[in-house]
């Protein structure tokens, strides 16, 4: 299926922007990236042209993948994608573009290809760089905030270690306004933490509403895709203009913990496409490479790899007044679908794997409460045979399944590439990470639950 993006000089977004359109001539779609960077690019300096192809691709590819439904393909599930973007250099892109493909083959579970135009000599960015903020050369890093656990612990973690500013990048779209990642921007960048050392960046990226489209924009909307895999990527994208705009060595953090990165398959089913993999070490490495061959020589780390999720809460600095921060982050995969909540004034749903394994990390380090949820699922509050339910049983049957270690290993090796030293690691990882929420069943969970997960 072909996609092809086009930059439009004659038509201007709200911001000024130039319109970027997506058209899909097999499916009589047309789409338009909203793509309002203003946060993002306010007043900085300018980055490299190959930054911004990269977010422009970035974008291309998340609103592809939100609007062609994998149910129009022969597997329902990989999605056949070629697409033609116009970038500042084309033979950089074209250099690397079947490594790009493969990479976002990984990611997304779809095959991939591309193809670079030439973009004609116009500028995306709107802002007035004439006065650049002059404080920049200070900003040791820039890391992704995405206003969960992982992302607070590691810009804490960064400030606390090194000296200089942090940049915050989020990213929003129609479902994600942003409004936990501001408040806790607001907490960290108080005076008992770190005032003035706190720089928070972000951007819209989404399909265009077709109620939003301006005179002249062309919009024939198509049905929504809902298992996106490809955020990660967009967020990316956005990290490294930011760190290109602070300096061209300026590192990008993607904090994120090993037990989540891996993501292991929960259930023999969730093997491959079903597991998603937005920080995979074998994602991050591709991505770092392809980078590297394009010019953007950004250091990628992820600086949480080597920990679970309650071993990183352990080793969150920044003392009691992040303690009380990290409980009030949302780790939940649909904090908005809150019609079977009993506490629907909570921030987290408490029955997806995040807000599962988030609970486990809280009980290692002693302060879990179940009514911190929408749902206690541990205690009869979540029917175990209910749809909602999908993801507890798909953790207690893991828990059941996987005892030892060479089931363990078994289950690292399906999630993809990993050298040797790497799989040991994230093999002793793993099996520390099924240990707190083994712990968790163990401890607070009814007889019922303890029984689905093979404990007596």
């Amino acid at each position: 299926m072909n996609a092809q993006i086009t930059i439009s000089i004659q038509t201007r977004m709200r911001n000024g922007m130039p319109a970027i359109s997506v058209s899909i001539p097999d499916l009589d779609g047309i789409e338009q990236i909203d793509l309002d960077f203003d946060a993002l690019d306010a007043r900085l300096n300018r980055p490299a042209p190959v930054a911004l192809d990269f977010l422009l691709i970035a974008s291309a590819v998340y609103v592809l993948d939100k609007c062609i439904e994998r149910r129009r393909f022969d597997d329902f599930w990989t999605r056949d994608l070629h697409v033609t973007v116009p970038v500042s250099d084309p033979r950089k892109w074209q250099g690397v573009h079947t490594e790009l493909a493969e990479t976002l083959d990984f990611l997304t579970g779809d095959e991939w290809s591309f193809d670079f135009a030439q973009m004609e000599d116009i500028d995306l960015a709107v802002n007035d760089r004439r006065n650049p903020v002059p404080s920049t050369d200070r900003v040791s890093a820039v890391s992704l905030f995405s206003g969960g656990v992982d992302s607070l612990i590691g810009v804490v973690n960064h400030l606390s270690q090194t000296p200089g500013d942090v940049v915050l990048v989020g990213h929003r779209d129609a479902s994600s306004t942003g409004g936990d990642q501001r408040r806790l921007f607001e907490a960290i960048s108080a005076e008992k933490l770190f005032e003035g050392r706190v720089i928070r960046r972000g951007a819209r990226i989404r399909p265009l509403p077709l109620s939003q489209a301006l005179p002249g924009q062309e919009v024939r909307p198509l049905r929504r895709e809902h298992t996106l895999r490809s955020r990660s990527l967009v967020f990316i994208a956005m990290g490294v203009y930011a760190a290109q705009q602070a300096g061209a060595n300026t590192p990008l953090l993607i904090p994120e913990n090993g037990f989540i990165a891996l993501n292991i398959p929960l259930t023999p089913s969730r093997i491959g496409t079903c597991s998603t993999r937005t920080t995979h070490p074998f994602f991050l490495e591709r991505i770092r490479s392809v980078l590297d061959k394009v010019g953007l020589n950004q250091t990628v780390v992820n600086p949480l790899v080597n920990l679970t999720k309650g071993e990183a809460i352990a080793h969150a600095e920044g003392g009691e007044e992040v303690q009380n921060l990290l409980l009030q982050t949302v780790s939940c995969a649909h904090p908005s679908r809150r019609a079977p909540w009993i506490r629907r004034s909570s921030r987290n749903c408490g029955y997806c794997v995040p807000c599962l394994v988030r609970r486990a990390s809280f009980h290692y380090v002693g302060v879990d409460n179940g009514e911190d949820y929408g749902l206690d699922a541990l205690r009869g509050e979540l029917p175990i045979d209910g749809t909602i339910a999908s993801d507890l049983r798909a953790v207690l049957d893991c828990l059941a399944q996987v005892r030892h270690r060479s089931e363990v290993q078994e289950r690292v090796m399906s999630t993809g590439s990993l050298v040797v030293p790497e799989l040991e690691m994230f093999t002793d990882l793993i099996g520390r990470g099924l240990g707190e929420i083994r712990s968790l069943v163990r401890d607070k969970a009814s007889a019922a639950i303890r029984s689905n997960a093979g404990m007596r």
